[in-house]
């Protein structure tokens, strides 16, 4: 009877310890990821195409609030050209989920490019950890209805 309780102590210890150890290396890793997103930011903000091409993967595909998709080497060849050139970008509501080497990150955005009105959206971003590294895959928004 002493021998089932004394492995149970264990089993349970061993499981809280891989529990924090999950928590750990989940609450890290929601650390870099948003430290990318800052970097990404400011990059946009800056028009700096050699930040945003390596934070963007080679398959980044944006959708717009339209529903047209734009590739990474569109977003690129349009910040490079002046085509995209954004005044401000503020994010709020950001909630980071990471899921192993996966993480989605949803939030509200409002921005404004030069030449437009500043737009309010919802958004979700992922991103996907490969050779150590953090790398947006693909970003959706939807634009929020004026009430």
């Amino acid at each position: 009877m002493k021998l089932l309780f004394v492995i149970g102590l264990i089993a349970t210890a061993a499981a809280s310890i891989s529990v924090a150890q999950v928590k750990n290396a989940s609450g890290k890793a929601e650390r870099e990821i948003r430290q990318v997103e800052e970097k990404r930011r400011e990059a946009l903000l800056r028009g700096d195409t050699t930040t945003l091409d390596q934070i963007f993967a080679d398959e980044y595909i944006v959708t717009n609030q339209s529903g047209g998709v734009r590739t990474k080497t569109q977003m690129i060849s349009d910040l490079r050209s002046g085509a995209l050139k954004f005044e401000s970008a503020d994010e709020d509501d950001v909630v980071v989920r990471v899921y192993g080497n996966t993480a989605v990150i949803t939030g509200r955005a409002t921005s404004k490019h030069e030449g437009r009105d500043s737009t309010q959206v919802r958004f979700t971003r992922v991103y996907v950890k490969r050779m150590g590294r953090w790398q947006a895959v693909t970003y959706q928004v939807t634009r929020i209805a004026q009430q």
